[in-house]
């Protein structure tokens, strides 16, 4: 394009920004500055969004100090260059900048930014900062009502949640997915169906994201007559199997028992990422099938597809359950040499991974100086991890330092420490019945 001026740079810069091609927005204006072409307040209204979408705080508050050199800040009548500032930095989670700026620009407050500051505040914990905005804003939206729910969910006031949903005039599928998924986030499964049920009646069509939520909360509870109902709803209304759904799918029958259909779902589909292989490895581990899973982990680097750590929880586990020690501590050893991944790249991860292997090395006593010390490990992130200390009893008896092993297990009394026992569950019509191992009492529910 010959003569290219301001205008039809900044256009082509909020088309990237808009249509969510962050980088190629920024890349773009850097070109600009570079051919010697002016960002004006239009370019910055455009690369404060792009730079929220990119995520990296450091590049928007750059672009927040290029604005204010060039005294873009002072000529914002409108208050949409102060808005869009607003915007970034709620989601870089800033909300000390965010909140000055939206304050010195009161007078242009619209529902967008009070929003955005609604958002940022709920992403950080502030629900109450959120519920002052969400009072004193002028008009209510359903990101506004929907981003309260969230809020309130996350804290578990499940009843107010409720409250501003039922007072909802306009209920799209985005409300009702919240709703749904913030049921199941505090564990009230069977009102997420409710919902779901409801949802259906009101004619609002399910979009991807709430069969998903409702496909793991099935297979958290077992459910697998609910879970196979959401398969054939999906197969019916012909929704687009997106890798999203059907790697819910995997999981779902995995957890649910029902690996056969688990893998079956796996083998139909046309790619898998990384998360379709773990689902799978991780079903095949909790059900002691390690050779299976082991098996997939080959076929897994064969693609090129780079494991991470909860590849090599599934590995671990597997090997840990079905006495292949060997393979185990092979596995452990190629995680951190091979991959270079550490066991405390993520707290939670790596208290699995360490558990993990003392249930390999606690029957061994050639491995007793390596369990000892993943253990002092483990202490030192969870002191309160039941299932490691009997882990590490075992492997003191298996070295015979039951003097050790007794004061241990005495240790564990005195601090109320129990490990969760195995279980088992039978869906029998609408009830479930729970079995525990090592006991002949029976549950339902």
């Amino acid at each position: 394009m010959p003569g290219k001026n301001v205008v039809s740079w900044t256009a082509m810069v909020g088309g990237f920004s808009w249509n969510s091609y962050y980088e190629e927005a920024i890349l773009l204006a850097l070109e600009m500055r570079r051919v010697g072409v002016k960002l004006n307040d239009e370019t910055c209204i455009s690369l404060a969004y792009a730079c929220a979408g990119i995520g990296y705080p450091r590049l928007g508050m750059q672009l927040h100090a290029l604005m204010i050199t060039n005294s873009f800040e002072y000529h914002d009548s409108s208050g949409r260059l102060l808005n869009s500032l607003v915007y970034m930095y709620s989601r870089y989670g800033l909300m000390e900048y965010a909140r000055s700026i939206f304050e010195k620009n009161k007078r242009n407050w619209t529902t967008q930014s009070c929003n955005a500051i609604i958002s940022g505040y709920i992403q950080i914990g502030k629900l109450d900062k959120a519920e002052y905005i969400f009072k004193i804003m002028p008009i209510h939206d359903k990101i506004s009502v929907t981003s309260m729910i969230r809020g309130y969910f996350d804290v578990g006031q499940v009843a107010k949640a409720h409250e501003l949903f039922n007072n909802m005039t306009d209920k799209d599928d985005i409300a009702w997915t919240v709703m749904i998924s913030g049921c199941v986030q505090n564990e009230l499964f069977l009102e997420a169906m409710s919902l779901f049920s409801e949802m259906w009646m009101e004619g609002v069509l399910p979009i991807q994201s709430t069969y998903s939520t409702l496909l793991g909360a099935a297979g958290a509870a077992a459910h697998l007559d609910q879970g196979k109902q959401l398969h054939c709803l999906l197969i019916k209304t012909q929704m687009n199997m997106d890798l999203i759904l059907e790697n819910s799918l995997i999981s779902m029958y995995g957890k649910c028992g029902q690996v056969g259909d688990a893998y079956q779902m796996f083998s139909s589909m046309a790619c898998h990422d990384l998360v379709s292989w773990n689902s799978m490895i991780m079903s095949f581990s909790f059900h002691g099938l390690a050779y299976e899973a082991l098996s997939l982990f080959n076929n897994m680097t064969k693609e090129k597809i780079k494991p991470n750590s909860v590849t090599f929880l599934g590995i671990l586990s597997a090997c840990s359950h079905t006495g292949l020690m060997k393979e185990g501590w092979l596995f452990y050893r190629a995680m951190k040499e091979d991959y270079g991944i550490q066991p405390n790249v993520e707290h939670y991860i790596c208290v699995a991974i360490w558990g993990a292997l003392l249930g390999v090395c606690g029957v061994n006593e050639g491995n007793a100086i390596v369990a000892g010390r993943n253990f002092q490990r483990l202490l030192e992130l969870d002191s309160t991890n039941a299932a490691a200390h009997i882990a590490h009893c075992n492997m003191l008896a298996a070295a015979g330092q039951y003097g050790e092993e007794r004061l241990l297990r005495k240790e564990m009394r005195s601090n109320g420490m129990r490990k969760v026992p195995g279980c088992s569950w039978i869906s029998s019509g609408e009830r479930t019945h729970l079995f525990l191992s090592g006991d002949g009492a029976q549950f339902s529910r």
